[in-house]
């Protein structure tokens, strides 16, 4: 039982990375939202992407726990 909770914690965790990296994608003309690294906002960044940049981070994480979970 716990296996399948990871399982449909994995798969939600993607498909809402998916969803938020399109949405970060529409945030900035022809996708070039300004980030300092990886998943981490810039001063410039819109306060409605650079949220949506804080939350890919989470959810990259969670992803990982998961999967680490079904793993061990």
């Amino acid at each position: 039982m716990a296996k399948d909770g990871l399982t449909l914690a994995a798969l939600a965790t993607g498909i809402a990375s998916g969803v938020q990296g399109a949405r970060l994608a529409r945030e900035a003309p022809e996708g070039a939202v300004p980030i300092e690294r990886g998943t981490k906002p810039t001063d410039d960044t819109p306060r409605e992407a650079a949220r949506t940049q804080r939350s890919l981070a989470g959810l990259g994480v969670l992803n990982i726990a998961s999967g680490v979970g079904l793993w061990s």
